[in-house]
Order: C-alpha cells, then structure tokens, then sequence
C-alpha cells in the first residue's frame, strides 16, 4: 500500500526531472511526436528504425501523407512486429497571417 508519504516523493522526484522549456515554432515548421513503440521499432536483424532519416525524407509530404507513410513504412521495418504505432504531424501554417 503506497502511502502520502510516497506519493508526494514520487511528484518531488519526477518534477526534478522534467524541466519546462520554449523553441521557436516559425510559419512552415512541423513537430512530430511518437511513442516509443516508433522509436524503439526493430528488424529481425534487431536494427532500430531509423526514424529521423526516414522523416527527413519525407519532408516534401503534407502532414497526413507523411504520417501514413512513416507508419507503412515502420510496419514493413518490422515485418508487422509492433509493440504500439502511434505519431502525429503538426504544421504551422507557412505564412503568417494578414493584419486586419
């Protein structure tokens, strides 16, 4: 039985661990996060994805078709072997917006 006692360590500690930051986020720029299940996806050799590679070269692709080919394209990595697949891609708009 966890006690007060543990829960207010386990907070303490987890906040000692993340730290809050800021990165520009610029008109046409684009954040994809994944789980890990993306990450740590291997071969039958044991070869990790390789994730920023394969984004990289999809980056001429609109959000959602690059989604779906990254996904196709870590599902066939695999052979179909995936503990979890899930990613998203956000873009900014790439021009800002006209001053009424």
């Amino acid at each position: 039985m966890r006690s007060e006692t543990d829960d207010a360590k386990s907070t303490d500690s987890a906040a000692d661990c993340y730290v809050p930051a800021t990165s520009p986020f610029g008109h046409g720029d684009r954040l994809l996060p994944y789980t890990d299940g993306v990450s740590e996806a291997r071969n039958a050799d044991g070869d990790f994805y390789p994730l920023a590679e394969r984004a990289t070269a999809g980056a001429d692709k609109a959000p959602g078709p690059l989604v779906e080919q990254l996904a196709a394209d870590v599902r066939a990595h695999t052979g179909g072997r995936l503990n979890d697949l899930a990613m998203i891609a956000l873009q900014r708009d790439r021009t800002a917006p006209r001053a009424a």
